[in-house]
């Protein structure tokens, strides 16, 4: 970096400084800081151009600021009403730029390098050793006169030494104002931090315990706690008080309800660690400087680590926003977080996400643009199957601002043709609303189908974030029952089988676009002794248009069947057949034995031939006996647990049907043969 002065009117980031230390910044986004070794007060504006405000000339009050003269100007202060307070250490004066006109003007010290004059004019004071100068939200200026503190009444313009000289043994090593007007010090010799009362100037320790160093006390009261070299002050909008324990490698916090001290930053041990984890179990080295955002976002500036880390108001997180961990100067135009950044003297913070640093060792100051990064939970929503005419139930995004610097939300919308069946509610605030650095806000929305079918459309969140707008997809299906449905035969209606054979067809279920819902199949006929099945049964249409259904129908018919088996009896002798056996065969045994006894006579039927007859005579009577008898054949008694299917042609009905009183059916022909 180049050591002098030059530049103004141009871009900031050209201009020559020597030894910048003390910067303020404006509720516009102005900054402020003393150029010292030039003996200038210098101003940067929103648009990046540095110009001297102050300083530079060979004249003095009453005219524009950069007429006067400056000598070794340090510390800077802003009024409630925007006015510069300029502690012009050399000359033992407080000046002031009046932020309308631009013109100077002295409001303490008369230019004699001592200490008196209170309770008269605070033009007329001698001021010795000026260090700190800041004013409160009712415009008092309080001013650090070496190891004393004094006050300027807004009202009155009288000034008040409210810690006498000598109640510090060095001067304070940081100060700063409370909501209520009240003066915090940091003092170093004794290891405490003191709060002045503005109305009565009671000092009185609201941290550490007197002259002893260390760290200790987390979680008890913070004047019981012990701090080793108390530095840099802050104070958030709950009037919480934020310490920075520089040699125990810390950033504490005392309640301003309760006055507990806690650890909100660093472990106490030197290092550089922790980042995206939470701020009290990362490691610091040697914190000095700190600011606050108008978020309660805390910025801490590291000696030893040539970083900036932030730590979040909402999640206690930390990360680094500024510096690569070398004191090389480098990086400007470029990511913050890879340049090379020396000593941090001082940090500001405006409501415009820029954080400004004072860089003595590089002669420079530099500003951090702090970006916005939105996150959304979902990209898209995809709704239920909705009827027609209602709304379903309601679903939510979440969007993040992930980012270190403040989101302007510049606008939401819900774009593209079907946009008006969506409805969308959100928190995020309206138009030019802004989201802080790690807050979040719920989007709501709900899907209301005018017609059957899908539908979708875009949300669009426009900001000032990186990749905007921001969009999510909404999509959803209109249902209706109504719509309907086709069911057609396919490969013919009619079939033929025999009693016991299964009669098989098949149909096409096909849904009209827009109908969602379930359908229950059933078949019925009037055919005898047959079964009638469906496969399936039951459809269920999720999603529109839909794919057609096949479905299988099958007729089972019934042949003759017998449960049980045949049964055998035993013969039996019916009067006929035994009248046969007993005229037939008796004789013929009688005619024998009379045969017999004629021993040789011969006649037709003796002999062989009588026997023969005889023979043949016996079997006739014996076949005739069986015929009427069966012979010991079972009788059939065929028991049937269904009759068969009886040949004829029947008539078979499908039906389809859906909720509303919507179906559909098909007829088919069974010829049993």
């Amino acid at each position: 970096a180049t050591q002098g002065f030059a530049g103004d009117g141009g871009p900031a980031a050209r201009a020559e400084l020597d030894l910048p230390v003390g910067i303020a910044t404006d509720s516009s986004g102005n900054l402020y800081f003393s150029d010292s070794a030039n003996n200038r007060i210098r101003a940067v504006n929103t648009s990046g151009i540095v110009n001297t405000i102050a300083g530079g000339g060979s004249g003095g009050d009453g005219g524009p600021a950069t007429s006067a003269v400056f000598s070794g100007s340090a510390g800077l202060g802003l009024t409630p009403s925007g006015d510069l307070l300029i502690g012009d250490v050399s000359v033992g004066r407080v000046r002031k730029v009046d932020a309308s006109t631009g013109d100077i003007s002295t409001i303490a010290g008369n230019g004699i390098r001592a200490s008196g004059g209170d309770d008269g004019p605070a033009t007329s004071a001698e001021i010795g050793f000026l260090l700190f100068v800041a004013a409160d939200r009712s415009g008092n200026t309080f001013l650090v006169d070496n190891t004393a503190v004094r006050r300027i009444d807004a009202a009155t313009q009288l000034i008040t030494t409210v810690v006498p000289s000598g109640s510090f043994s060095s001067p304070p090593n940081g100060i700063a104002i409370g909501t209520l007007g009240e003066l915090y010090l940091s003092d170093l010799s004794k290891s405490v931090v003191d709060r002045v009362d503005p109305a009565t100037g009671a000092l009185t320790v609201v941290a550490g315990t007197s002259d002893v160093s260390g760290y200790s006390g987390d979680g008890g009261p913070a004047t019981s706690a012990a701090l080793d070299t108390p530095a840099g002050l802050a104070i958030d909008s709950a009037g919480n008080l934020f310490i920075v324990d520089q040699r125990s490698n810390v950033v504490r916090r005392v309640d301003a309800a309760t006055g507990v001290i806690t650890t909100i930053a660093g472990t106490g041990t030197a290092g550089y660690s922790g980042d995206g984890g939470p701020a009290a179990s990362a490691q610091l080295s040697l914190p000095f400087a700190m600011a606050l955002d108008t978020f309660g976002n805390l910025f801490i500036g590291e000696g030893r680590n040539k970083r900036i880390r932030r730590v979040s108001a909402i999640t206690g997180l930390i990360s680094t926003v500024a510096g690569n961990g070398t004191s090389i100067w480098s990086g400007d135009g470029g990511d913050s977080l890879q340049a090379g950044i020396g000593s941090t003297f001082a940090l500001a913070a405006d409501s415009h996400s820029h954080l400004f640093q004072s860089d003595p060792d590089f002669n420079r100051v530099r500003q951090i643009l702090l970006s916005p990064q939105a996150n959304l939970s979902l990209t898209s929503l995809a709704f239920p199957a909705t009827p027609v005419g209602q709304t379903s139930a309601a679903q939510s995004v979440v969007l993040t601002n992930a980012g270190d610097g403040a989101m302007v939300i510049t606008g939401i919308a819900l774009v593209e043709r079907n946009a008006s069946n969506f409805n969308q509610t959100n928190n995020c605030g309206g138009s030019r609303s802004i989201l802080a650095p790690g807050a979040s806000c719920v989007l709501t929305f709900t899907f209301s189908p005018s017609v059957p079918g899908n539908e979708s459309a875009t949300l669009q969140v426009s900001d000032d974030a990186k990749g905007s707008p921001h969009t999510v997809l909404l999509s959803g299906t209109g249902t209706s029952t109504t719509a309907g449905f086709t069911l057609t035969v396919v490969g013919g209606a009619t079939a033929s089988v025999q009693p016991g054979s299964a009669a098989n067809f098949t149909a096409i279920l096909q849904p009209n676009p827009g109908f969602i819902g379930p359908i229950t199949l059933t078949c019925s006929s009037a055919i005898p002794s047959a079964i009638c099945t469906l496969a399936p049964d039951s459809i269920s249409v999720m999603t529109t248009p839909s794919s057609a259904f096949g479905l299988t129908i099958t007729l089972q018919t019934t042949g003759m069947t017998q449960s049980a088996a045949e049964r055998r009896e035993p013969p039996t002798m019916p009067s006929l057949p035994f009248s046969v056996t007993i005229g037939g065969v008796a004789p013929l045994a009688i005619w024998r034995r009379k045969a017999s006894s004629r021993r040789g006579s011969r006649g037709w039927l003796s002999g062989a031939a009588g026997a023969g007859l005889a023979s043949t005579w016996a079997a006739l009577v014996l076949m005739s006996v069986m015929a009427f008898t069966g012979c010991g054949t079972n009788r059939s008694h065929a028991v049937s647990n269904a009759a068969a299917t009886p040949p004829g042609t029947y008539q078979l009905s499908v039906v389809a049907t859906a909720p509303g009183g919507v179906s559909r059916s098909i007829k088919l022909t069974v010829k049993v043969t």
